[in-house]
């Protein structure tokens, strides 16, 4: 079990970055919805902890320890590697592997993409209407590097 708690805490902490992207393009795309409530977030929370917990479980179900010996005699490393059962071993690791790959890194890469892009369009594009004044000015400019910031979130994820 012990095997599945750096994967367990990556998929939490990618899944909690998309609902993060997902809440902000709510609260700047459309600012006029509700916010969500307390239940909800709960919800989305649990949800959260759900799927991380249902993608680390064979893991720590299927993970074997094995004990290798070095060539002085005396020491050994321990190596724990998931091995998945019978025949289907090949199957089962491949299928394993491009779910995690699509839960943890392909969809959520997509959700904050496309909500930081139109976010990033939203904010970069939005006139005031009235005059240009110097607080406009240092809206412009706050936004723009709100702008970057998200990018930048994107990039290094």
């Amino acid at each position: 079990t012990l095997s599945m708690m750096g994967p367990l805490f990556v998929i939490v902490s990618v899944l909690t970055l998309s609902a993060i992207s997902a809440d902000r393009f709510r609260a700047i795309v459309m600012p006029m919805m509700p916010r969500m409530s307390k239940m909800v977030t709960k919800m989305v929370i649990v949800s959260i902890w759900t799927v991380a917990v249902l993608m680390c479980l064979p893991i720590a179900v299927f993970s074997e320890m094995f004990v290798i010996p070095l060539d002085n005699g005396t020491d050994s490393y321990n190596i724990c590697v998931t091995m998945f059962f019978g025949d289907q071993y090949a199957t089962s690791d491949l299928v394993f592997r491009v779910t995690q790959m699509l839960v943890t890194y392909v969809v959520p890469l997509v959700v904050m993409t496309i909500a930081y892009s139109i976010i990033g369009v939203n904010l970069w594009g939005n006139v005031i209407p009235g005059e240009t004044s110097n607080r406009y000015q240092e809206q412009l400019v706050a936004k723009r590097k709100i702008v970057k910031m998200m990018v930048t979130v994107v990039v290094v994820f």
